[in-house]
C-alpha cells in the first residue's frame, strides 16, 4: 500500500481531523453552552473557527443550551427544527453561516443581550427574535435570505467595508427594536427591503452612506412603535417608501431623503383667536426639512394700502419628524376684518406661502381697559383698552403716591380696541397705575415695574 495513503488513514482513524468535524449540543435543556460535557466532538472555544456547530430537534422537544458568557468563534450554526438556542451574553462569532432551520415548530434562535457576530450568510427560515444585544455584520458577510424567516433584530451593527445584502431578494423584511448604525460608506439598498423600526422606548439610525440621496440605506422604511421617539444621527436615505404608523421620528437636525427627495415641511393646521391682548395665531407642523422658520403677514379689509404686511419671524426647528406647535401674538389691532399667512422660509431661501385665514374683530359692545402685558414688565409693557364708540379718550399713569406722571393718550379715538406701548425705562421699580376716561367711564389698574 503506498505510504501516503497509510499515513492518511491513520490520521483520519486517530482522530486528528475532528476540528473539521461537526460537533453537536448532547447538553440536557437549558444547560450552560460552555460547559465541554454538554458537546460531542471539539466544544466550541475563541481557537474554533473552522468546526460546525449543530443544535439537534432529537429528542422530541429539542435541546436548548444557553449562552451566558465568554467568547467563541465556530464556522456554521446549525439549528434544527424544533431546536432552540438562547444567548443572553457573551459573543459568539460565526464565520460561516447561520442556518436556522423551518418545521413546526421551527428552529429559534432567542438573544436577549450579548453580541451576534456575522462573517458570511444569514439563512433563517425558522425564528430569530432579539429583544436585547447586538447582531453584528463583519467582512465576510456578504448574502442574506430575510423573505422567509422571522427576522427580530435589537441592535444592528454594520462593519466599514461589508454589504450584508437585506435586499438580495425583494420581499425582505426585518424588524428592529434597538438601534441600526451602519458604518460603511458605501453601503447601499438596491431592492425593496422593508426595515422596521418597532422598539417600545427610545431608538436611534446612523448611517455613513455616502454620497446621499444615491447610497440608500433602507428600501422601505417603516415606523410603527407603541412608544418612543427614534432620533437620526446622520442624513439617512430611503430608495422608495417612508411610513410613520405609530411612534415619532425625531431628524434631530439631520435630513432624510425618500425617492431622491428631502421630507418637506408639512404644514398640518394654521388657526388664529382673540385673546384679550390681540389676536393669536397658532400652526402645527409634522414634517420639517431645513426649516429656516416663518415670517408672520397680515393685511387688513377695507383699507387704503392692501400690501401684506410683515409683522414678524418666528425660528423653525430645521429638520424634524415629530410634531412641532408654533404661536403668533399680533397685539397691534382694532375693530375689523384681518387675514393673516405664513411665509415658510428654507435654510437655502426658497419659501413658499400657506393658506390664508380670516378673522373678524368686532366693534367692542362696551368699555373696558384691560390688565397691562407683560405684568410684572421691564422696562415695557403693553395695554389694550375697547371702545363701543368713538369719543375722547385719556390714558393716564401714577405713582403709587398718586401724582401723573404721563399721559399716554388724550385724543379722540374711533370705536374699536386699541393698544399702547408703556415704556418705563426712565422710571424706578415699583407700583403703578394707570387711568382711562372716556364719556363718562373710568377705570384704573395697578401695574408693577420690576427692574
Amino acid at each position: 500500500m503506498n505510504k501516503f495513503l497509510i499515513i492518511l488513514i491513520f490520521i483520519v482513524l486517530s482522530g486528528s481531523f475532528n476540528s473539521f468535524a461537526a460537533t453537536t449540543w448532547t447538553g440536557n435543556t437549558s444547560t450552560d453552552w460552555g460547559d465541554p460535557a454538554n458537546w460531542s466532538g471539539t466544544p466550541p472555544s475563541s481557537s474554533t473557527s473552522s468546526t460546525d456547530v449543530i443544535i439537534p430537534s432529537s429528542p422530541s422537544g429539542g435541546k436548548y443550551p444557553i449562552l451566558s458568557s465568554g467568547t467563541y468563534s465556530i464556522k456554521k450554526l446549525t439549528i434544527q427544527a424544533g431546536a432552540t438556542i438562547t444567548q443572553s451574553g457573551g459573543y459568539l462569532t460565526l464565520n460561516g453561516w447561520l442556518d436556522i432551520e423551518a418545521g413546526s415548530p421551527p428552529g429559534e434562535y432567542n438573544q436577549t443581550d450579548g453580541t451576534l457576530q456575522i462573517k458570511k450568510d444569514w439563512q433563517n427560515a425558522g425564528i430569530f427574535n432579539s429583544t436585547r444585544g447586538t447582531v453584528r455584520f463583519s467582512p465576510g458577510a456578504s448574502s442574506g435570505a430575510f423573505d422567509i424567516g422571522s427576522n427580530q433584530f435589537f441592535n444592528i451593527e454594520i462593519d466599514d467595508g461589508v454589504q450584508p445584502t437585506f435586499d438580495n431578494k425583494n420581499g425582505n423584511y426585518i424588524l428592529i427594536a434597538g438601534n441600526f448604525v451602519n458604518n460603511n460608506p458605501n453601503f447601499v439598498i438596491t431592492f425593496k427591503a422593508t426595515f422596521t423600526f418597532n422598539g417600545s422606548g427610545d431608538q436611534t439610525i446612523y448611517s455613513a452612506s455616502t454620497p446621499l440621496p444615491d447610497n440608500t440605506t433602507f428600501g422601505h422604511l417603516v415606523i410603527d412603535k407603541p412608544s418612543g421617539t427614534i432620533q437620526l444621527l446622520s442624513d439617512v436615505a430611503v430608495d422608495l417608501t417612508f411610513t410613520e404608523t405609530n411612534g415619532t421620528l425625531d431628524h434631530n437636525e439631520y435630513t432624510m431623503w425618500v425617492n431622491g427627495s428631502p421630507m418637506p415641511v408639512e404644514l398640518s393646521s394654521f388657526s388664529a383667536v382673540i385673546l384679550e391682548n390681540g389676536i393669536q395665531l397658532r400652526w402645527r407642523t409634522e414634517t420639517e426639512v431645513s426649516n429656516y422658520g416663518f415670517e408672520v403677514e397680515r393685511i387688513k379689509a377695507n383699507t387704503q394700502n392692501q400690501e401684506w404686511l410683515t409683522l414678524g419671524f418666528v425660528e423653525g426647528h430645521g429638520n424634524s419628524n415629530s410634531p412641532k406647535d408654533y404661536s403668533f401674538i399680533d397685539e397691534y389691532v382694532n375693530a375689523g376684518k384681518y387675514s393673516y399667512r405664513l411665509k415658510q422660509i428654507d435654510t437655502d431661501g426658497k419659501f413658499e406661502y400657506s393658506k390664508t385665514i380670516e378673522i373678524d374683530l368686532s366693534k367692542p359692545m362696551d368699555y373696558n381697559l384691560s390688565q397691562n402685558y407683560p405684568n410684572p414688565f421691564n422696562p415695557v409693557t403693553t395695554i389694550r383698552f375697547n371702545l363701543p364708540e368713538t369719543n375722547s379718550v385719556t390714558l393716564s399713569i401714577y405713582n403709587s403716591l398718586g401724582e401723573k406722571v404721563e399721559d399716554l393718550i388724550k385724543e379722540v379715538k374711533e370705536a374699536g380696541t386699541h393698544t399702547i406701548n408703556f415704556n418705563a425705562e426712565y422710571l424706578p421699580s415699583g407700583i403703578y397705575f394707570y387711568r382711562l376716561e372716556a364719556n363718562d367711564f373710568t377705570q384704573i389698574k395697578k401695574m408693577i415695574l420690576v427692574k
